[in-house]
């Protein structure tokens, strides 16, 4: 086992070496040119998404200006029942104070009639005939009687009469204050029901507009990671192009200097034929082959020399 164990180590220690010395190929020219190729669609795409995205957001913050439009309005007439409820309530309480006082006043004049009532009652002038009249009848009734109004002053009956008409207005407008409070307390519930709903539309759009932001900055984040490869590409690119341009160069230097060598080779050439054409006419066949020779041996050095002899 601990052998096992240890030919494992030198066995990875071995390939952690080999990886370490391999030699790194560099990016190719193709290479390069679909990277950029691929970062460039990728970086389309996430255009494409981000112009959706700010669509998207131009009719959601439309849409949230008009829900802010409705929530004023609808606040701004719960606000105007508020203060008409407000208002309401306080003509309510001006008009029980109101009632009240009335109502004393008309029990004030309804014990007054009927102490009149009992004294004419009393006396013995018309005592029998009261008696008659108050048998069967209510003080109401008395008083509305012609008999009576015969006999008593008519200020008692005229004042009685604007009580109760008075006390009655009253209730009837306090009644119909009691109806207005409840239609506007009902408006007010609506209204508030509405303020309710809207305020939950509205979060949830600003929320949806929050998280809307939120990938528009990481679709902004990303473009500008990959424009950053895209730059480290094009580096690349550029250095890949200056390279190559080198070599070019150093080529054309290379194939410049080919020629100039070859030119020059050829121009000995020429030069060494002349000269061997100039000693076989003035020497003989004999004496050039001997030169030929002698010129064919020293063919080993860099430079092309004949040497006549």
């Amino acid at each position: 086992m601990k052998h096992s164990k240890r030919l494992m180590k030198c066995v990875m220690a071995g390939a952690l070496c080999v990886a370490m010395t391999m030699p790194v190929l560099a990016d190719t020219k193709a290479d390069v040119t679909n990277q950029i190729n691929t970062l460039e669609s990728q970086a389309s795409d996430l255009e494409s998404e981000l112009s959706s995205m700010k669509a998207n957001k131009t009719s959601l913050e439309s849409y949230i200006a008009e829900l802010d439009t409705k929530i004023k309005s609808t606040l701004s007439d719960l606000n105007t029942v508020s203060d008409e409820i407000e208002q309401t309530n306080e003509e309510i309480t001006v008009a029980k104070k109101n009632l009240k006082k009335a109502e004393a006043d008309q029990k004030t004049q309804y014990d007054a009639l009927k102490a009149r009532i009992k004294a004419i009652y009393e006396s013995d002038e018309d005592a029998s005939f009261f008696r008659v009249l108050l048998q069967d009848a209510d003080l109401k009734s008395v008083l509305n009687s012609q008999e009576y109004k015969s006999r008593i002053n008519m200020y008692d009956y005229d004042l009685y009469t604007n009580l109760e008409e008075t006390t009655q207005k009253i209730l009837d407008y306090e009644q119909e204050l009691g109806e207005k409070q409840a239609n506007l307390e009902k408006n007010k519930d609506t209204y508030q029901q509405q303020m309710d709903e809207l305020n939950v539309i509205l979060d949830e759009r600003q929320s949806e507009l929050s998280s809307l932001d939120e990938s528009m900055q990481a679709a902004y984040s990303d473009i500008s990671d990959i424009q950053s490869q895209i730059d480290a590409q094009n580096n690349k690119m550029y250095a890949i192009l200056a390279d190559e341009k080198k070599t070019a160069e150093r080529q054309k230097q290379r194939q410049k200097r080919l020629r100039q060598k070859h030119l020059k080779r050829k121009h000995l050439r020429r030069r060494h034929l002349k000269i061997i054409r100039q000693i076989h006419h003035h020497h003989g066949m004999e004496q050039f082959f001997h030169q030929v020779m002698v010129s064919c041996m020293d063919r080993q050095g860099k430079k092309l020399t004949i040497i006549l002899i």
